[in-house]
Parts: C-alpha cells; structure tokens; sequence
C-alpha cells in the first residue's frame, strides 16, 4: 500500500504497457477504446472485484482473442493469479510454469515465481518451493 492508501494489485493499468524488457525498451501506448484494452480492462474489474471465477473466464478468452496485445503477459499472469487465488494450488502451478515458460521477458516474472514457489509449497512440495522462490528473489532481491 502506497501512502494514498492505494494497493498495488500487480497490473500494468496505467495507461501503458511494459514490454518486459530492459528499462530503455520504449513504452506502449495503451489507447483505451481499443477492443484489446476493453477487454483487459473489463476482466480487471472482475479480478479486483474479487470475482475469481469470472475473471479467469475473461482473462482466458482475452488470451484467445488478443494473443499480440500488450496486455497479453499482464492477462496471462492474472489469470495465473485467479486460479491460484481461487484456492487450486495446483491448477496455479500449472498456470504459473506456463506462464514462466511463455513469457521470460516479463515485468511480471518475478510474481509468478513467487506464486509458483507458493503454489507447490501449498502442496507440500517444499524442494521445489524453494528454488521458485530463490528465482523471484534473484530478479528482485528487494522482494515483490
């Protein structure tokens, strides 16, 4: 929580999207009427409404539909995120792997290492937690 008192949910919904790459990489201009943004934005409000079920939905036929969008790593992680959140650690784990193995270039990848570590320490799987978490730290030592 910031000194506003607003929560960082992990979502790049500012107005642009982050490439992934390196901090000189130029940044995306979101424009907000475009159909791949509506979309985005329209399954946000589901996840940040709590409403894990309908916000997978949304986030899953997003993927479908905007495979090349901008938006499409931040899609893929939140889903990730509502299948873990929605309490099936190991549907996470497969959504998490997934999400680590297609998109390496991510702003989110140090996230979904962190949940992924979480995902298996859920199932007491505490070998392979810890490598998942040692991965989230050794992008950002800071933590998330």
């Amino acid at each position: 929580m910031d000194a506003n008192g607003t929560v960082d949910t992990g979502t790049t919904d500012t107005g642009t999207a982050d490439t992934g790459q390196a901090d000189t990489a130029p940044v995306i201009p979101i424009d907000p009427t475009a159909a791949d943004e509506v979309a985005f934005q329209t399954a946000l409000d589901l996840y940040n409404a709590l409403d894990y079920a309908g916000a997978e939905a949304a986030f899953t036929q997003f993927i479908a539909n905007f495979p090349d969008s901008p938006r499409a790593d931040n899609a893929a992680y939140l889903n990730a995120r509502c299948i873990y959140e929605s309490g099936d650690p190991a549907g996470g784990q497969r959504a998490f792997a997934q999400f680590i193995a297609t998109h390496a270039g991510s702003v989110f990848l140090n996230e979904a290492h962190y949940f992924l570590g979480r995902c298996y320490f859920q199932q007491a799987n505490y070998g392979a937690a810890l490598p998942e978490f040692q991965a989230s730290l050794s992008i950002d030592p800071v933590g998330l």
